[in-house]
């Protein structure tokens, strides 16, 4: 239970989070420890190349899990290399609670149906 407590989704490990987990008591605990970290986070943050597929990127402003700004970051990268991405942001939804609608099936029913990508990379 203290493991969904502190990576979980749902609506009750964020309130167990927010009430009995200090981020002190996750966090590294030395400058070494600190600089392992970022060099292990660096190593797997997304993207890492060049997409030779079309993506499509749905996030929630109020994700408190994957932070808006991190995801925005990987985007931005993406279509840095030269990726074909679509990406849409829900204002009022966090990291459980989004909702597609119908965005994600058309974009997947365009994608089989041989329809080209488009992208909104700025």
């Amino acid at each position: 239970d203290d493991l969904n407590s502190l990576v979980g989704c749902d609506s009750r490990a964020s309130l167990d989070r927010s009430i009995e987990i200090d981020p002190a008591d996750v966090g590294p605990t030395s400058p070494e420890d600190a600089e392992l970290l970022t060099d292990a986070l660096r190593r797997i943050a997304l993207p890492q190349r060049p997409s030779s597929v079309p993506l499509f990127v749905l996030n929630g402003l109020q994700d408190r899990a994957v932070l808006p700004q991190w995801v925005s970051t990987a985007v931005a990268r993406s279509c840095e290399l030269g990726g074909i991405l679509e990406h849409q942001e829900v204002a009022d939804a966090g990291h459980s609670d989004i909702q597609s609608g119908e965005a994600v099936w058309n974009w997947i029913a365009d994608r089989f149906s041989g329809k080209t990508a488009e992208s909104n990379c700025r």
